[in-house]
């Protein structure tokens, strides 16, 4: 089953996907859109080891989009984290529950 969830970031750090107790997801895409300059990091928690890494960390120009197709596992109790320095970065994320 496929699930899109779209929306507008704040400044810092966002929650984009948790992972529930009993499933895991691959990412299919992730889009990111400001018509500001904006700095942004995409980061994996970890659930199994409670760590954090740190997956893309971009400074980008006015009205930059950025499109990511790496197929991220997201597994039980993860999460997909991001951080802007710049309100109104909007995202759409597409994941397959497997």
């Amino acid at each position: 089953m496929n699930y899109t969830k779209q929306g507008t970031l704040v400044i810092g750090d966002n929650v984009l996907f948790e992972s529930s107790i009993k499933k895991n997801h691959v990412v299919n895409f992730i889009k990111f859109t400001n018509l500001a300059a904006y700095d942004l990091e995409l980061k994996k928690y970890d659930a199994s080891d409670n760590t954090e890494v740190s997956i893309i960390k971009l400074n980008l120009d006015p009205g930059d989009t950025v499109f990511d197709n790496t197929p991220y596992t997201i597994n039980q109790k993860d999460k997909l984290v991001v951080e802007t320095t710049t309100p109104n970065t909007t995202f759409l994320i597409e994941l397959t529950e497997i």
